[in-house]
């Protein structure tokens, strides 16, 4: 199931983005970001009760307006305050079951967005690291690693205490370079290097955990035999994105550009937030 939503979600998140073919990488972060906050709007306004918020967010304004009336009538005051505390934990419970209902679709989507804009490619001549993680120590004597001969390895580096094997590998020119790390029972597990791309999908995780497939999701579906490989990492640097001066995560951004999105939305769909 969750590999089918993330086939689904892969297809469309890439192809949309394919739209905004060399433009710079924030442009299609941001269209992605303000289309997501107007659609999770959307959604929130037909799975809450639209009616019963209106209701609570009036009832906070009256007693609002009251306090600052009655300011000079501590008893009448201090009954208006608690008015807004009781609206303020009412609107909290009728605001909470479909933000969780939301949330899934958001993790689902900012799993895809990972891999576009989380991470940038290798530079030629620099190194990183190569990581697998294995079941039990008795089976990292049988781990190995093989891949293109543009790319020099160093290792393997084996750990007996967190059951991993780990390479320095370092490509010398641009491209996609593949890497076979190869286990006990003839199991070969595909993954690759990204040098010098611009703007790549990248795949950093692959893994038997159903967490890393959620959070994780690989282009290709390879199938991670838990009985001999745990987990496949390749480290590459996280990317960040200048706007106005300022660096962020791309999480930062697309939070705040959804957010704005979702509001305006909001305001114009007549959905009470």
């Amino acid at each position: 199931m969750v590999d089918a939503i993330h086939g689904v979600l892969d297809f469309g998140v890439t192809h949309f983005i394919a739209l905004f073919g060399g433009l710079s990488p924030v442009v299609s972060l941001i269209a992605i970001s303000v289309i997501s906050g107007v659609v999770l709007v959307f959604i929130y306004g037909k799975v809450s009760f639209q009616s019963k918020i209106k209701n609570v967010k009036r009832g906070i304004h009256a007693a609002l307006l009251e306090v600052i009336l009655f300011r000079h009538s501590p008893i009448l005051s201090l009954k208006a305050q608690g008015r807004m505390l009781g609206g303020g934990l009412a609107y909290l419970l009728l605001a909470v079951p479909p933000i969780l209902i939301l949330a899934l679709p958001c993790i689902f989507l900012m799993a895809q967005l990972q891999g576009w804009f989380g991470y940038e490619s290798l530079k030629p001549g620099s190194s990183t690291i190569v990581r697998v993680a294995v079941p039990e120590s008795a089976a990292l004597d049988k781990v190995s690693l093989s891949t293109d001969s543009s790319v020099e390895v160093v290792g393997p580096l084996r750990s007996l205490s967190t059951h991993e094997v780990l390479w320095r590998v370092q490509p010398t020119q641009a491209g996609r370079f593949p890497v076979q790390v190869k286990v006990a029972d003839n199991v070969s597990i595909p993954s690759e290097l990204v040098v010098g791309q611009s703007f790549p999908r990248i795949d950093s995780l692959l893994s038997s955990s159903w967490a890393d497939k959620l959070l994780y999701p690989p282009t290709s579906r390879v199938q991670m035999p838990k009985s001999s490989v745990e987990r496949l990492e390749v480290s590459y640097p996280e990317r960040s994105f200048g706007v106005a001066g300022f660096h962020m995560h791309w999480v930062v951004l697309f939070l705040i550009v959804s957010l704005v999105g979702g509001i305006v939305g909001g305001r114009v769909m007549k959905v009470e937030l």
